[in-house]
């Protein structure tokens, strides 16, 4: 039931910029350096949660192609550990939608899986010599997987499909949407928000703060400049003016 997951908008996340996965992988190479799959880290420590966040940000808000494929095949393994947030699905427009999956019952899922690894893996028909999987009914296989992936819940899934969904994303190519609720809003202050709300104007404020402390620095260096010419320009005119003057 995702209406009881924090809005992914609300946390670190924020809304996912996709044509720029570089806050993607400084998020996924804080996972790995932090020991974030291990135990319950990603649940107890903040920052690993957080940091999560933002890789499914990417992996469910974007495209396929938004994220390197050394974090899409890591991804299921902090899923598994990791508290989820909800963001709705990447919607691709010239794709079909996918048929609605039966969550309870992974068999056909299963089956249609199993055809493909037997019958498509090495089917070039269609327009692009350098695309799998174009015929009509690999085609249908794979709208059945890619339905039942994206559209049940994480435990729902095998673990076949898992491992190997995001090879089949290169030789099926394309795919089809996941329809989402079309009146779907989030409210930051909502209960389920409270625990990982991040507000977006943290980060703003944290540069309007070292601009802050950076102009304070330089009005310092201005002041101690002047102070120094100040005392030289006194002392070079005590010498040569003051000092004769006085001997006269």
């Amino acid at each position: 039931d995702t209406s009881s997951l924090p809005d992914c908008a609300c946390t670190a996340a924020g809304e996912p910029d996709c044509r720029d996965n570089d806050e993607a992988i400084k998020a996924f190479e804080y996972l790995e350096n932090n020991s974030c799959s291990a135990g319950c880290n990603c649940r107890t420590n903040m920052e690993c949660a957080q940091n999560f966040f933002i890789i499914q940000a990417y992996h469910d808000g974007c495209g396929a192609d938004a994220m390197p494929i050394f974090i899409e095949q890591e991804y299921h393994t902090y899923e598994e550990k990791c508290q989820k947030c909800f963001i709705p699905l990447h919607q691709t427009p010239e794709l079909v939608d996918c048929p609605t999956p039966t969550c309870d019952n992974s068999t056909y899922a299963e089956a249609e899986f199993e055809f493909l690894k037997n019958n498509c893996a090495n089917n070039n028909t269609g327009p692009n010599p350098d695309s799998q999987c174009l015929s009509s009914r690999c085609q249908s296989a794979w709208y059945e997987v890619m339905g039942f992936h994206d559209g049940c819940c994480a435990t729902e899934i095998p673990t076949v499909i898992e491992v190997d969904i995001h090879d089949w994303e290169v030789k099926c190519k394309g795919g089809c949407n996941i329809p989402n609720d079309p009146n779907y809003s989030y409210d930051c202050n909502a209960e389920k928000n409270k625990l990982y709300y991040v507000s977006s104007s943290s980060s703003s404020s944290s540069s309007s703060s070292n601009k802050s402390v950076s102009s304070g620095a330089v009005a310092g260096i201005v002041v101690a400049v002047c102070v120094v010419v100040f005392g030289l320009g006194f002392f070079l005119f005590y010498q040569f003016y003051l000092k004769q003057k006085t001997k006269d």
